[in-house]
């Protein structure tokens, strides 16, 4: 077989290369059609596009674009919004009245043993609360976690179960931190990926009670500066249910006090808040002055000798639970106005009413918290647990105090002595003990 000439098989080669028209290019015949069939494939894709109706931009909802507002932005556009519903009244944001028959803390005890995925449609509830978090998924299924008495629930808004006004009518308005009315079944959800489910309120209405104008801090990441606590109890009371369960327990204790007295017949009795001396204690007072007789008067640093005088008088047994006024410091153990409970006792020694102060204050742990034992936490961080059980250990003060700074104290008639203030000086400084001046005179109560 003769060899190949190489420069004849080029030739050939070249001579079978077809021209590509549009790149100028010669290729094979194989990649022209390839080209073609691609070129004709994205043409009619382009006119394709072309007859097509254009896109329309995907809108942010209302929410999403308040989230970006500063905080008076957001109340002014707030504002605006209302007050358009309140011309309108569609719907009217300040409705006359909205029927409440189920307390959401029963709610959660009656239906807390639904199964999942278990409702109960023919239940009518009608409760109320604020809104705390809202969450959507597409047009047709809000969420929203409403508070009311301590305790959250869910509600879920379908548009299916919806009645009265519109679905999107019902909850275009809805904001976080809003008061709203819930028409709905009680049932437990059935989500894929939980076991238990979570109960909730199945809606069929929701009404807006009272909107916040003001957007109410996040959930996530909570209300702990403090400034703005204590300037603003009523978001602090919102936002923590700490402070909430505080009220509560003070309310509790307050109660129960009165209680206690009154079973052991005493009288609670109210006395001036307003002398013109500022007895009853040691404490600097406040002035405010009496316009009709033109004098100064002192709002009173305790309730005592008012209620002596009752006791002179033939009320043998009385108490008062009243407020306290004392223009001193403010720190943990100071504060202008405060509240106090005492009570006074004929015929009885100071061994009785340590007794009574023993007993009331153990059952009252025990009426508030369920038990005697309490933690007791240290602004250095320490610890400690506190049993209230009576009977408590009695400790003499002088006694204890020559215990505690190993020296012998002066006897109970020489307390009052230029000798006695010299000793007690030497067992402070001994002891590392700072005292607020004036150290030589009784300190202020």
């Amino acid at each position: 077989m003769a060899d190949s000439n190489p420069v004849q098989e080029a030739t050939a080669s070249i001579a079978n290369l077809l021209l590509d028209e549009v790149t100028g290019e010669k290729v094979s015949k194989t990649e022209l059609k390839r080209r073609q069939k691609q070129r004709e494939k994205d043409a009619k894709k382009k006119e394709k596009e072309a007859a097509a109706p254009p896109k329309a931009e995907k809108k942010s909802s209302a929410e999403e674009e308040e989230a970006n507002l500063t905080p008076n932005q957001y109340f002014e556009i707030r504002c605006k919004k209302i007050n358009k519903l309140r011309e309108t009244k569609q719907p009217d944001p300040y409705p006359h009245k909205f029927h409440v028959d189920t307390d959401l803390r029963n709610f959660v005890k009656e239906y807390d043993g639904l199964q999942k995925g278990e409702q109960k449609p023919n239940v009518t509830v009608r409760v109320a609360g604020r809104i705390y978090t809202k969450r959507t998924s597409g047009n047709k299924l809000n969420f929203y976690d409403i508070r009311s008495e301590g305790v959250k629930v869910q509600v879920m808004c379908q548009a299916q179960f919806a009645t009265g006004k519109p679905f999107e009518e019902q909850h275009e308005h809805l904001r976080r931190g809003d008061i709203v009315g819930i028409v709905g079944f009680p049932g437990r959800t059935n989500p894929k990926n939980r076991d238990d489910g979570e109960l909730s309120i199945f809606a069929t209405e929701v009404v807006l009670l009272t909107p916040c104008l003001h957007a109410i801090p996040s959930e996530h990441y909570g209300f702990q500066d403090k400034e703005q606590r204590f300037r603003q109890r009523y978001l602090d009371l919102i936002m923590n249910d700490r402070s909430r369960d505080v009220l509560i327990t003070r309310s509790k204790i307050v109660s129960y006090i009165r209680q206690y007295f009154e079973s052991r017949d005493f009288i609670e009795v109210e006395t001036p808040m307003m002398n013109a001396i500022a007895g009853g204690a040691t404490a600097k007072p406040f002035i405010t002055h009496h316009n009709e007789h033109d004098m100064n008067l002192f709002m009173r640093v305790a309730p005592e000798l008012y209620l002596k005088m009752l006791v002179v008088g033939g009320l043998n047994r009385v108490f008062e639970l009243s407020r306290q006024f004392r223009n001193e410091g403010i720190d943990l153990t100071h504060n202008p106005e405060f509240t106090t409970c005492e009570f006074y006792q004929a015929y009885a020694d100071v061994y009785d009413l340590m007794e009574t102060t023993e007993d009331l204050v153990s059952n009252l742990v025990k009426h508030v918290t369920g038990g005697y034992e309490t933690v007791f936490h240290t602004q250095s961080g320490e610890t400690y647990n506190v049993n209230w059980k009576a009977p408590w250990r009695r400790v003499e003060m002088m006694p204890a105090l020559e215990e505690a700074c190993g020296e012998k104290f002066p006897p109970g008639d020489q307390l009052h002595t230029a000798e006695t203030n010299e000793f007690l000086k030497r067992v402070l400084k001994k002891m590392n003990v700072e005292c607020s001046p004036p150290p030589d005179q009784r300190p202020h109560a």
